[in-house]
């Protein structure tokens, strides 16, 4: 479990998609507002954690993924390299290695302007991108692959798999392509990183499992599922109560 600040818990209000401190008379935050304005907060908390802290996400995360069918059989998986404040990545692509399976980045192509998947071995050499993501100086593009699996970061992800990135759309570009028409779409993210369904928006791309620390939930792209599947009970994690969450570390 992760340790958190410890913190009084604070009541929820009776309406728990009101907008905070806005002044009496002002109009309500727009959608774009309130998820930059949620960005900013799960932000916050995640610089917060230490590194210790961290891998021992990044650990159980990798122990709880195993439950999923669709990752025991997948061969060709895209993996990302992950930065300070995303659930790490190192024991999965480990899991990989030793399945021999086939290795991608997504890799940011300056001719096509997005995202495009690169086979990728451990000892490619790396570099900073263009957005200060770790990728291979040569990449071996294969825009033509058809993924079996992705393991998505997110700062956030709504109740039902929806991601909520940082914004540039980047991402759902790259999950919305030919390559990943088929692949299973798993998000890995902290438990404290799950908000209410109402920040999303059209545009956002929906997972087929988010993988936390504690658990994983089949999100709304799941053919096999409607509702969250490890627990009868939908963790009660919104706007309101999120700080009181990481604070109490109870669901």
């Amino acid at each position: 479990m992760i340790a958190g600040s410890r913190k009084p818990t604070v009541p929820c209000p009776p309406d728990r998609h009101a907008d905070r401190a806005r002044p009496s008379g002002s109009p309500p935050a727009t959608l774009v507002q309130r998820k930059s304005q949620w960005r900013q907060r799960i932000a916050q908390r995640l610089r917060r954690l230490s590194p210790a802290e961290w891998q021992a996400a990044g650990a159980q995360v990798a122990a709880n993924i195993e439950s999923i069918a669709a990752w025991q059989q997948a061969h060709r998986i895209a993996v990302y390299l992950h930065t300070a404040h995303e659930v790490p990545t190192t024991q999965l692509i480990d899991i990989c290695r030793k399945r021999s399976c086939a290795i991608y980045l997504p890799v940011y192509d300056q001719g096509r302007r997005q995202y495009v998947p690169a086979a990728w071995q451990t000892n490619d050499r790396l570099h900073r991108g263009v957005h200060g993501i770790l990728e291979p100086v040569n990449p071996q593009w294969a825009p033509d692959v058809g993924l079996d699996l992705i393991l998505v970061p997110g700062r956030a992800f709504t109740k039902k798999g929806i991601r909520l990135g940082r914004g540039g759309g980047y991402y759902d570009r790259f999950l919305s392509a030919p390559w990943a028409g088929h692949a299973v779409k798993v998000g890995l993210a902290l438990e404290y990183q799950l908000v209410d369904d109402s920040l999303a928006d059209t545009h956002d791309v929906g997972m087929d499992w988010i993988v936390t620390e504690k658990r994983m939930y089949a999100g709304a792209a799941s053919a096999a599922a409607t509702t969250w599947r490890t627990d009868r009970h939908k963790p009660k994690i919104n706007e309101c109560n999120l700080d009181a969450l990481a604070a109490s570390g109870k669901e």
